[in-house]
């Protein structure tokens, strides 16, 4: 089964409540996106891909630092066991294609997500998402922000990319306020927005 926007949206959505809910142990912006990705992430890895491996520096509920990424924030792999034939019970995994891969910027600078978003582009994987910070307080903003970069990425895409999702989440981060936007009262959903391109027909679903 592969991912589908309407599934993927309500996980987005799910993980960002989540994760704004866990500042307890959490002692920096920095650490509360993290554990955001690190929820996100097992959440997909449980829906789409529980059989595959799933690489990930994430971050608990205890604000502890566990495991370590590899090539992006989280990718899934397919592997398979290799072997050396000169000793006895020797062997070790191999991963032999990416499958999902996902990258998270939560800054809205250009250099930033040029950074991030080029590691996707530089991926074969089947499947993609790219996670792009949001900070703009007005809707006006915020649309004018989103069609920009969906714009970048819809000329930049690689003729091997397949199934390519973007989110817009609201930034921990704060922007000429005292406050973060995950501090508010209001827990800023009606920000989140998904969409899947797709090359075949040039457009976004």
């Amino acid at each position: 089964m592969k991912p589908n926007i309407e599934e993927l949206r309500k996980i987005i959505v799910d993980s960002f409540v989540n994760s704004i809910k866990q500042k307890e142990n959490m002692s920096t912006n920095f650490d509360r996106s993290t554990r955001f990705v690190s929820i996100l992430s097992e959440q997909i890895h449980n829906t789409w891909y529980s059989k595959e491996k799933m690489h990930l520096k994430s971050i608990d509920e205890h604000g502890k630092k566990v495991g370590g990424e590899w090539l992006y924030d989280m990718c899934i792999t397919e592997t398979r066991e290799i072997f050396d034939k000169r000793y006895k019970n020797s062997s070790a995994g191999i991963n032999v294609k990416v499958l999902f891969a996902m990258e998270c910027e939560f800054s809205t600078g250009l250099k930033d997500f040029a950074d991030d978003f080029g590691k996707l582009l530089c991926s074969s994987a089947d499947d993609y998402l790219f996670v792009q910070g949001l900070n703009q307080i007005t809707e006006s903003e915020r649309k004018k922000f989103i069609e920009n970069r969906k714009d970048i990425i819809k000329t930049e895409l690689s003729m091997n990319a397949k199934n390519f999702f973007i989110a817009f989440v609201p930034t921990p981060g704060k922007r000429n306020d005292p406050v973060s936007l995950w501090n508010r009262d209001e827990v800023l959903t009606n920000w989140i927005e998904v969409y899947l391109y797709d090359k075949a027909n040039s457009t976004y679903y």
